[in-house]
């Protein structure tokens, strides 16, 4: 691009340096605000279900409440004998505390699960990518054009040019989900109907073959109840650095008035063509973090991806010129323009930029 403007200024001026032509260059920095670059997708561990625990149920040795097994209680136990599975009864039983039988609500009382734990996994934030923020930057600008029309105090000019905005950052953090993963111990207290069985003194077991005084394998009725326990957050941390180069070609024309000094003031609409080369690298981690601060990372996934492409675009440019003599002059100019988006995907993420923006600029030119 820099190459192609190049030739077409040397025969400009090879032009003008045999006559008074009109043409005329300028170059100067170049200031770029309110573009725009948007954040969209969703994670990793959400596309991948990733998680830092399964919720669970530990058993103690006190069986299910609701279905057959050998229990072991601190208190004796209750274990399935020969013809359990065919009359839900059992002979093989044992109890150690005379307290544990009530003789006036006809039951029998067991006490245990010391070891049982309740794994809870309990989601606290499931949300997607979606961030907008803005970006500018500052380059180089260099113009050139021909007066082609005068009529009094107005002129018109065709002009064109380049543009360079280099080294366009942006960063962002942040996470779309987290889990609570809470630990519970527990105890039990299974209460047995005797039906009108009294069981024999303490203390008393029971054997697999019997005979012996039947009690249901099953409880009548069962009570948990919470103890210590423990708690962790899970959660996931995106990182992404955006870095951007943005440079233009750019055609117009440039309607000027001039004043009985030496400021003359224009209006220059112009389409562009712009080379955006927008590049993304993400990092992201699931990471555990306990109730005392410390984390552990669980998981990570890093990836790097760039895209480059031609955008059109389209704007409107007003300034004044300022003549230092016959031949030097000084250009400020403020610049809207419209650029299509260009983006690129990374990971789970897609990064968008809207080159758009308003710019500014001040040159030094000289006519010929």
């Amino acid at each position: 691009m820099v190459v192609l403007v190049a030739v077409v200024l040397s025969f400009a001026l090879k032009d003008a340096l045999s006559a008074d032509s009109g043409w005329w260059w300028s170059v100067g920095p170049v200031y770029r605000a309110e573009m725009d670059v948007e954040y969209s997708g969703s994670s990793y561990v959400q596309e991948q279900g990733v998680h830092a625990a399964a919720s669970s149920s530990v058993d103690s040795g006190v069986g299910p409440a609701d279905g057959y097994a050998d229990r072991t209680y601190q208190d004796g136990f209750v274990n399935m004998d020969v013809a359990t599975l065919n009359d839900a009864l059992t002979w093989y039983w044992g109890y150690a505390n005379p307290a544990q039988y009530n003789a006036a609500a006809d039951t029998l009382s067991f006490h245990g699960g010391n070891g049982g734990s309740r794994v809870t996994r309990t989601t606290t934030m499931d949300e997607t990518v979606d961030v907008k923020d803005d970006m500018e930057g500052a380059g180089v600008r260099a113009e050139f054009g021909r007066k082609v029309y005068v009529k009094g105090q107005m002129s018109l000019d065709v002009c064109g040019g380049v543009q360079g905005i280099w080294n366009l950052e942006n960063s962002q953090s942040g996470s779309t989900y987290s889990e609570t993963i809470t630990s519970r111990r527990y105890t039990v207290d299974d209460v047995y109907a005797l039906e009108g069985v009294i069981p024999p003194p303490v203390p008393y077991e029971g054997t697999y073959n019997g005979p012996g005084p039947l009690i249901p394998n099953i409880p009548t009725s069962r009570q948990q109840q919470g103890g210590g326990g423990s708690s962790v957050t899970a959660e996931n941390d995106i990182h992404i650095d955006t870095e951007a180069d943005l440079e233009s070609l750019w055609l117009g024309a440039r309607a000027s008035w001039k004043g009985n000094g030496p400021l003359v003031i224009f209006l220059q609409p112009f389409v562009s063509f712009n080379y955006l080369d927008l590049s993304a690298k993400r990092t992201e981690q699931f990471n555990k973090v306990y109730a005392d601060g410390s984390v552990k990372t669980l998981n990570e996934w890093k990836d790097d991806e760039s895209e480059s492409e031609w955008l059109l675009g389209a704007g409107v440019s007003v300034g004044g010129r300022v003549s230092l003599n016959k031949d030097w002059f000084v250009d400020l100019s403020m610049m809207y323009e419209n650029v299509e988006e260009g983006d690129v995907d990374v990971g789970p993420n897609t990064v968008t930029m809207d080159p758009s923006g308003y710019s500014v600029s001040l040159q030094i030119g000289r006519g010929f």
